[in-house]
């Protein structure tokens, strides 16, 4: 009979492990729910996650790109500088201090378009403004530089 005493305790101690144990089918449904729902956070995440890492690459190839012709731009802008220059000293010596200053003046916009084009950080979120600006100033540049004209005298 005392074997009998120790058997019941225990069945009503593993008896209730296995009810306390046992979930619902309302709760299998929220933990899935929940499971359901971090995946989608999860896919949400990684595909912005792509997204901005596209956005990236594309504005490291752009900045490439439009450093690369910029460059080219400077290196030819030094060319009719140095054009420039040697007809200045072809020409007469009364417009030749007139000439000369405007074109140190130009030359100097040019080596600050380089230095600025060094110093500045592609990583920056605003490329694309300075893009916009240093062109539009390049380009004033380049036009001044094709209508300067040097007159013999």
């Amino acid at each position: 009979m005392k074997k009998t005493l120790l058997y019941i305790p225990a069945l009503l101690i593993v008896a209730g492990f296995f009810i306390a144990g046992c979930s619902t089918p309302a709760d299998k449904a929220e933990k899935a729910e929940d499971k359901v729902s971090d995946a989608k956070q999860d896919l949400n995440k990684a595909q912005m996650d792509a997204a901005m890492a596209d956005k990236k690459a594309e504005d490291a190839e752009a900045w490439n790109k439009f450093k690369t012709e910029t460059e080219l731009k400077i290196s030819d802008n030094e060319t009719r500088i140095a054009a420039i220059k040697t007809q200045i000293k072809k020409s007469g010596k009364n417009a030749s201090l007139l000439y000369t200053n405007k074109i140190d003046s130009l030359e100097v916009h040019n080596k600050n378009f380089k230095a600025r084009l060094e110093r500045f950080d592609a990583g920056q979120t605003k490329w694309e403004s300075f893009k916009n600006e240093f062109s539009r100033d390049m380009d004033e540049l380049g036009n001044a530089l094709k209508n300067f004209v040097v007159v013999d005298k």
